[in-house]
């Protein structure tokens, strides 16, 4: 029986692995990569002395909002006895079952190894020649190695996006917008993920794709100022208890469509079987479901035309569709951009960038709820 196992640290280093089984003379398959995974709400710590690492080895932390990168691997039954003896487990290391997301957004339980709490010191300098082999594993996986220097040198970890991307009732012209208030908020756009919603009562539930189809879900990306207090206050509200079958809704990553730009930021995947009679909402679109679409994208329009006079707005979208766009229709009166943005023709982030306005429909009330 395979065991699917989340690997950080040397454990994404081959020839680490193979010197160490050859150093105790052990033959057993390696560990077969499958592809990159992230585990949320975890970061890396060097908070483990390791005596044959001669300093600090890696361990990983919970930390709401941050991921760490690592490599999902296959282990065979001889293989995961030996990864148990290398890691020391129980004694050292425990290996626990979590959530991660593999590269197509797709969530799995797997093995990952974690240091016992009676074990965790705060920071213990790692040697040089552990950084070198934990780079080496990044750099074979094609990934980053940022998050790793930041612990190399005792600092938290950078959540991995500032944003969110709302689907339904937290988005704006909601009531329930305004939890975010408090929180610094920077951007609101427009946008659409890969998905489909489905109807939950009073409010929308929205289901990863199993395959990348036609299927797209409208909604806000949101950026705010503070994202640990605006994680804290949304995972509440929406009833997000951890990666666990209790949970209804599930926080994941998700990359957001803002015209051309696509930008990762949490959303809240609906994590109850889908009774029949919750059936999928055509348009993808919850504004276009309870009727207030039509109006929001005009209160949208109106609030960057007063906010930068419709002369600048016009001229500005001039500005920002000019370089390298091609030839573009560009509208020239309020009705005709009403209809570029509720169309997708114009995208909420260029005409951002013509008025200057950057949180239009923060304060719209809508029957969203």
């Amino acid at each position: 029986m395979k065991i699917c196992y989340f690997a950080y640290g040397s454990n994404q280093n081959s020839q680490d692995w193979q010197q160490w089984c050859k150093t105790r003379g052990l033959v057993c398959p390696p560990p077969k990569p499958v592809g990159v995974a992230y585990l949320p709400d975890y970061e890396l710590r060097f908070s483990h002395r390791s005596q044959t690492r001669g300093g600090g080895a890696l361990n990983v932390v919970p930390s709401p909002g941050r991921i760490v990168e690592g490599t999902l691997m296959e282990l065979d039954a001889e293989t995961a006895l030996a990864m148990d003896r290398k890691e020391g487990a129980p004694n050292c290391y425990e290996a626990k079952e979590l959530c991660v997301f593999d590269d197509l957004g797709h969530q799995r339980l797997v093995r990952v190894y974690i240091l016992k709490p009676e074990r965790d010191l705060d920071f213990v300098d790692p040697t040089s020649e552990y950084l070198r082999i934990v780079e080496e594993g990044l750099e074979s996986a094609l990934l980053p190695d940022d998050e790793l220097h930041r612990a190399a040198q005792g600092k938290p970890s950078e959540p991995f996006s500032d944003a969110f991307f709302f689907y339904g009732t937290l988005m704006r012209g909601g009531n329930r917008f305004t939890a975010l208030q408090s929180c610094g908020i920077e951007a609101t756009l427009l946008g659409q993920i890969p998905g489909r919603l489905v109807d939950c009562g009073s409010y929308p539930g929205f289901l990863a794709v199993a395959n990348q189809d036609d299927d797209l879900v409208e909604g806000d990306f949101v950026r705010v100022a503070n994202i640990e207090q605006a994680l804290e206050a949304i995972d509440k509200l929406v009833g997000f208890e951890g990666y666990c079958p209790e949970s209804l809704f599930i926080r994941r990553l998700v990359q957001v469509q803002i015209g051309t730009r696509l930008r990762w930021a949490w959303t809240y995947e609906y994590n109850l079987s889908v009774r029949a009679d919750r059936v999928k909402i055509p348009s993808g679109c919850w504004r276009t479901f309870c009727g207030s679409k039509e109006s929001f994208v005009e209160t949208l329009v109106d609030e960057h035309l007063d906010y930068a006079t419709p002369d600048t707005v016009f001229n500005g979208l001039k500005r920002v569709y000019w370089h390298g766009w091609g030839e573009v229709n560009l509208p020239t009166t309020r009705h005709e951009l009403i209809k570029a943005v509720a169309t997708g023709e114009i995208d909420e982030r260029k005409l951002s960038q013509a008025s200057g306005l950057w949180t239009a429909g923060s304060d719209t009330v809508l029957p969203l709820d």
